[in-house]
């Protein structure tokens, strides 16, 4: 079993991206590597920001990211005009 987990996604606009996670989703940025930038999403997992290199395209396929307060972060999201309404969320119960 792993101790602490880091996903990291690649970014073609880091100061964009990480505004993101900061401002709207009110991640806490814990390491400023420079070209990457680490926040905690929970006690013992972490996300990383990074910059693509130059030249290179971040991937559009998209991410899901699991968070607690599903409905308060979304409103949240959406008061910020960060991202466009969505018609429906599905409830998913927690893995056990």
């Amino acid at each position: 079993m792993f101790e602490q987990q880091v996903t990291f996604l690649y970014s073609t606009d880091l100061a964009h991206s990480t505004a993101f996670y900061r401002e709207t989703m009110a991640l806490p940025l814990v390491l400023d590597q420079g070209g990457c930038q680490i926040f905690r999403v929970s006690r013992d997992s972490f996300l990383g920001i990074c910059q693509c290199a130059d030249g290179a395209s971040a991937s559009t396929d998209g991410i899901i990211v699991t968070l607690e307060h599903v409905y308060s972060r979304h409103a949240r999201i959406l008061k910020k005009r960060a991202i466009e309404p969505i018609t429906w969320i599905t409830r998913v119960n927690p893995i056990d």
